[in-house]
């Protein structure tokens, strides 16, 4: 009975001492740990508009934004309409709110959105707004638009080479499912070879043009040291034939190499230069979730001159190659990744889902 009555004791002590936290209490303290972060981070995003600094400010933006705007939009009408309004810092944050929420631009819905609520001076009034935060990769990050025409117009202006948001669901830079993005999962199969993927690349695609088809590679030049058979069609910027703006490597693997298996070197092999900070999605592990199109998302600097790049890299499941995209950013990626795959159905005399 004594031992009975102490853990009784022992357990009232417990639930009723001060450091004592209930379950839903603990669910309570983990959403306003969020709704401080995230307000922080609308104060900080303020601070990078205020003082001019639309790179970082674009670099904080949500990958599923940033795979629908380019960086120059943002730069451009930051610069012509918001700067002018004399913007300061947000002086109060007055509401915030953990919710569900679709971003009109790609029609995807993120469950967990932070709904800021803000005041901010422009001159000598005060406004009051509005702003949607995301966590990804760690950071709150933030959509730019509101609706399709408003970003259609400042995309025609900032950036007329570039398509028109449609809307498309498709543009999210990463489908709920794991699956690789851009419509590339229709088309990746064991049957595309990098002569079908040659054949599909566009010839030009949002201000970059194709240079002529190059030769195979050396075996020494090879971004893929196992690769047995390496090319590498570049593009370079309409305006500017001079500069280099994106590529597309086709790397035939060998007989005991499985599409698995070079994702996994190029992700964690002794000459690997990935990281864990550049990697942004993976789905390489085919058991995790049964894939048929293995691939990695990557951002890697290309130091001050180039800035950060983004890489796509994939392949079939059951294919005998391996395939890298990259583009001076990741709106430009998502292009050229929809393009060809729009190629390769049209090839086929396939219509897109």
């Amino acid at each position: 009975m004594c031992r009975l009555f102490t853990l009784v004791s022992m357990l009232i002590l417990a639930l009723t001492a001060p450091s004592a936290v209930l379950p839903g209490a603990a669910r309570q303290s983990d959403f306003e740990i969020l709704e401080t972060e995230a307000a922080d981070q609308a104060i900080e995003l303020s601070r990078l508009e205020t003082n001019g600094e639309y790179g970082t400010l674009y670099d904080q933006m949500h990958l599923d934004s940033q795979a629908i705007i380019p960086p120059q939009v943002v730069s451009g009408w930051y610069a012509d309409e918001f700067a002018p309004r004399q913007p300061d810092v947000i002086t109060a944050v007055t509401d915030v709110q953990i919710i569900p929420w679709t971003w009109t631009l790609n029609d995807k819905s993120y469950p967990e959105t932070a709904e800021i609520t803000f005041e901010q001076p422009f001159g000598d009034e005060i406004v009051t707004d509005t702003i949607h935060l995301v966590k990804e990769r760690g950071m709150w990050r933030w959509f730019y638009g509101v609706s399709l025409d408003s970003v259609n117009t400042v995309i025609e202006r900032y950036a007329p080479e570039y398509p028109p948001v449609t809307g498309d669901p498709a543009t999210a830079t990463v489908t709920d499912d794991g699956s690789i993005p851009w419509g590339l999962d229709t088309v990746t199969t064991a049957a595309l070879t990098p002569e079908l993927l040659a054949a599909a690349l566009p010839d030009e695609f949002a201000g970059n043009t194709l240079r002529a088809e190059p030769g195979a590679e050396p075996v020494e030049e090879r971004p893929y040291a196992f690769a047995t058979q390496s090319v590498t069609y570049r593009y370079t910027e309409t305006d500017d034939p001079t500069m280099t703006s994106a590529g597309i490597n086709l790397s035939e693997l060998p007989a005991e190499m499985s599409v698995s298996g070079a994702l996994e070197e190029v992700r964690s092999g002794p000459t690997s230069t990935i990281t864990d900070g550049d990697l942004l999605v993976e789905n390489v592990t085919v058991q995790d979730i049964g894939a048929t199109v293995l691939f990695m998302l990557v951002i890697q600097s290309g130091g001050d001159v180039v800035g950060d790049v983004p890489f796509l890299i994939w392949g079939a499941a059951d294919g005998e190659s391996l395939y890298t995209a990259s583009a001076r950013d990741i709106a430009h990626l998502r292009v050229l990744a929809e393009a060809i795959a729009d190629n390769v159905l049209a090839d086929s005399g396939a219509i897109r889902a």
